[in-house]
């Protein structure tokens, strides 16, 4: 076993097949946290999405214990309640997809080139995120090949006619001039507005931005670097009027999409328990 770790290291040790905790082929277990399952932490069984406090654990008995303990009521608990239903589709891998989410700007992608079909992929899981009253508001622009030079040169004129010159900062502008070129592809999020506005603006900017969550999970799945930068620039009016939204129109930023250069950066989130309450009876 793994006896030390970085904020986002993921240990998962299997019982038997040493990838892994697991009593048995229902669930699958995860320590969360800083060093190892033995550490003050909180292990996950993925399939029952049930979360045990660890805090009170001091060694991997213990772990097991808890283990042999949840397996023994299979038959009342969550698990078992979840084994009489089959499952559409399996919990631990679209965890494993969003915990492995990342952002990785575009300094960080190399050269290589992210092909149409991919492109597509991307966008076609984009437009699948929840709709209030089905206005489907997302408007999508994709720069690729020279497309960026015409985007970078826009962003690199806008920022400079919107900046007052006490304002100005030289790394501010060379980073909209050059993160279109350092990218693949650019693509706008855009907006288009219900024309009959029965849909308040708050909430099709929501939609938009789980889009946005989507696009990200599709390209943590293909090894694709992703990142949503938004700022004056790339919101304003000028940047909507440019990729032709209309007046009632609005531009969420810019998703840059590449293939990283160096290694898949390491996540790290706090516990659970730390954002969670529970209001019962």
């Amino acid at each position: 076993m793994h006896k030390e770790g970085t904020p986002g290291h993921r240990h998962v040790p299997w019982i038997d097949q040493g990838d892994g905790l697991r009593a048995s082929g229902a669930c699958k277990w995860e320590g969360e946290g800083k060093n190892s399952v033995t550490s003050k932490d909180h292990l996950l069984c993925f399939s029952c999405v049930q979360t045990y406090d660890m805090r009170e654990m001091d060694s991997v008995a213990s772990v097991l214990e808890l283990v042999l303990l949840h397996y023994s009521a299979v038959s009342s608990s969550l698990c078992g309640e979840q084994s009489k239903f089959s499952m559409r589709h399996s919990v631990s891998e679209i965890t494993a997809i969003i915990r492995d989410r990342r952002t990785i700007q575009p300094k960080d992608y190399s050269d290589r080139e992210v092909q149409r079909d991919v492109i597509n992929q991307v966008l076609g899981n984009a437009i699948w995120a929840p709709t209030h009253g089905m206005t489907q508001p997302w408007r999508f622009s994709v720069f690729t090949g020279a497309g960026r030079e015409r985007l970078s040169a826009f962003m690199g004129s806008e920022y400079m006619r919107i900046t007052p010159p006490e304002k100005f900062m030289q790394r501010k502008y060379d980073n909209h001039v050059q993160r279109p070129l350092q990218s693949s592809v650019a693509i706008t999020l855009g907006m288009a507005r219900d024309p009959k506005g029965k849909i308040p603006l708050h909430e099709e900017q929501y939609a938009v931005a789980c889009a946005v969550q989507n696009m990200y999970l599709t390209c943590a799945a293909y090894g694709l670097g992703a990142f949503w930068s938004t700022g004056a620039v790339l919101t304003g009016d000028a940047m909507r009027d440019f990729v032709e939204l209309g007046p009632e129109g609005h531009c969420l930023g810019l998703f840059y999409l590449g293939y990283p250069k160096g290694e898949w950066p390491k996540g790290y989130r706090k516990p659970l328990p730390d954002f969670v309450r529970y209001f019962e009876g």
